[in-house]
């Protein structure tokens, strides 16, 4: 039977779409929910719509409502199973396969439509960002949705109620949806604006303008999450390297997409392609979100993310694969497009695991861990978490029945440290768990932990996470170890000695800082080359001190070299302070990669007002297993 060029097309298309669905739905349910899917389903613990609409003026959320609201309804009626909480992103990232081929059809041709509708079919990066329960698969939908009726309108001239009415109905949805996505929504009506002929301009400006008046609602939301500054407290600034590193990402981490992206191009311009200015405000529409995105991320505030620029990635992709446009569906045509399709398959499958489990918190795991081995101790113990939100870890520990609670959930601050170790201190419990997930501990945590449960009965690292069983015993051995009471004579830490006084009741001695000197205490000397890097990355300088008031002092580790300071990390005394009471307190250091041999590191106790208190117990220490986890 002869196939005629339509055939050939509807034949790729039910392929995509069915091999695109099997990709999206396999496993969906069992992969660990994201720290941002988390943070949906807990934002919709409100009683009604009003509520949760209420909820952006007390705790905003960096987003527009659109997504957020569908989470809330969705799940009130289906449930919040990770399957059903996703199922309904899948469905609309499996209708952006079809959907890209309409738009880049009439754009272009059916070959380019049917290549763009296999990379969105088969990428790894369409596949994860329209699984997720977040914007980023509504607001690809959305975003194709909205350039297909400003195609039929601007460049197909479809002036139709149906197509004004579908036109505004998913601009506004848009502009909900996603900041990035609206960026691009407003370009491509700028864009409009140069291409729409004078006697419809007013039109034009009309069905924009109800677009544009559609977000008054929400104006005063936007403004407060805007003088937030977005996701910029976590976020870094994007690097020169970025978007490099974004299009390695966004064709599967392998150079065989690209090496055949190549070959089609070249196959397409020796054709004869002829670019025109459709080529062109493609190439426009793709580039232009990622460089503001870019520009503001590095002078103003990070929100430039991989997952922020999917929105435009179809039209850089569009104006990659234009060049196909006038290759026929002959033979050569079919096995470019299969080979293209089969490579896009074999990549995404080859990155499945690393995609799904490798870049986002894995929690479901986390929290398993955590129920498991509480569970084993039989002795009295106590559990302590640093998380965003208990809820992250207790969606998945409510599945393993467990009903224990965390003693504290949230250790970020100094503050935070002196209100563990003033627990702790106190507490007679056996064993202690700790886990933590998607945030960051401070460097001290963990050591502080240690000064109480020395030993670690067993620990496990996850992606972005970690759960530990500490014990009472024994401390690890020390690779690194300066140690002080003013009961010895051996004076490392370069103290005056004549400030060393004696108690009379109990006989032990200690340092009393002398009011003038702002540097009483320094330990010195040591250089680079005897630092344990390559078994702890951690150091530790830790203190005893008693005073009637709480003294100003800093307590602080510097590593300096010929060209100045290369890391410093100082705490404050003041909040570990009791009354009458002897008060521990840290600082620890991360070690970063490339100390050099004779870079030389203090630790020091910076008397900063001049104050007079006491000193005793004095330690500048790694444990060999010391490790703090970069996230």
């Amino acid at each position: 039977m002869h196939l005629t060029d339509k055939n050939k097309t509807s034949l790729f298309l039910w392929s995509f779409i069915i091999i695109g669905a099997l990709l999206r739905f396999y496993n969906l349910g069992d992969w660990s929910l994201t720290n941002d899917e988390l943070s949906a389903l807990n934002r919709t613990q409100h009683d009604s719509n009003f509520a949760l609409w209420k909820s952006y003026a007390s705790i905003p959320d960096t987003h527009p409502p659109l997504a957020q609201f569908f989470i809330y309804n969705w799940t009130k009626l289906f449930g919040s199973s990770p399957f059903m909480v996703r199922l309904p992103f899948v469905l609309m990232g499996i209708l952006c396969i079809p959907l890209s081929y309409r738009l880049f059809n009439r754009w272009f041709s059916p070959t380019t439509g049917v290549f763009i509708a296999s990379f969105v079919a088969f990428s790894n990066y369409t596949i994860v960002y329209t699984q997720l329960a977040r914007p980023y698969g509504i607001g690809l939908f959305f975003g194709l949705l909205f350039t297909y009726y400003w195609t039929k309108l601007i460049i197909s001239k479809r002036y139709t109620f149906k197509t004004y009415l579908l036109y505004v109905i998913t601009g506004i949805s848009a502009i909900y949806i996603h900041y990035f996505l609206s960026l691009t929504v407003l370009i491509i009506i700028i864009t409009g604006l140069f291409m729409t002929k004078k006697h419809r301009i007013k039109s034009y400006l009309l069905i924009n303008l109800l677009i544009g008046l559609s977000f008054i609602p929400f104006l005063k939301y936007f403004l407060s999450q805007f003088s937030i500054g977005g996701v910029g407290g976590w976020l870094p600034s994007p690097d020169n390297t970025f978007y490099l590193n974004y299009l390695l990402y966004a064709f599967n981490n392998n150079f065989l997409i690209p090496l055949i992206l190549l070959v089609t191009c070249l196959i397409g311009i020796k054709e004869k392609v002829v670019f025109s200015k459709r080529n062109w405000i493609l190439l426009v529409w793709g580039l232009t979100p990622f460089l503001i995105g870019f520009f503001y991320s590095k002078y103003f505030n990070p929100v430039l993310q991989f997952s922020t620029l999917v929105f435009s990635f179809p039209f850089l992709l569009g104006f990659i694969l234009s060049t196909t446009e006038t290759l026929e569906f002959k033979k050569k045509t079919i096995k470019l497009i299969i080979l293209f399709s089969f490579a896009m398959i074999l990549t995404t499958a080859i990155n499945w695991r690393y995609y799904h489990e490798s870049s986002f918190g894995e929690f479901k795991q986390t929290a398993k861990t955590l129920a498991d081995w509480t569970t084993e101790i039989n002795v009295d113990y106590d559990v302590i978490g640093n998380m965003v939100d208990p809820f992250y870890y207790n969606y998945y520990l409510k599945q393993q029945n467990w009903n224990d609670t965390f003693l504290m959930s949230s250790i970020t601050t100094t503050p935070d440290l002196a209100v563990l170790k003033n627990y702790l201190k106190t507490n007679d419990k056996e064993q202690l768990a700790f886990t933590w997930a998607n945030t960051n501990n401070p460097f001290e945590l963990k050591e502080l932990i240690r000064y109480y449960y020395p030993k670690i009965e067993k620990s496990k690292r996850l992606n972005n996470a970690e759960v530990i069983i500490y014990k009472k015993g024994n401390k690890s051995p020390t690779v690194f170890n300066y140690q002080l009471g003013f009961d010895s004579l051996i004076n490392k830490f370069g103290y005056p000695s004549g400030s060393v006084v004696t108690d009379s009741t109990t006989a032990n001695s200690y340092f009393q800082v002398p009011a003038e000197n702002e540097y009483p205490l320094v330990v010195k000397d040591i250089l680079g080359k005897d630092l344990p890097i390559d078994s702890a990355n951690i150091v530790t300088f830790m203190i005893h001190f008693k005073s009637e008031i709480p003294p100003n002092a800093i307590i602080a580790i510097s590593i300096d070299n010929d060209d100045g300071n290369v890391k410093w990390r100082g705490t404050d005394l003041a909040p570990f302070y009791s009354i009458n009471e002897w008060n521990m307190t840290l600082v620890s250091l991360y070690l970063p990669e490339g100390i050099g041999a004779n870079d030389k590191i203090k630790a020091y106790v910076w008397n900063r007002e001049k104050e007079t208190f006491l000193i005793d117990d004095v330690s500048f220490f790694a444990y060999s297993d010391s490790q703090y986890y970069l996230k």
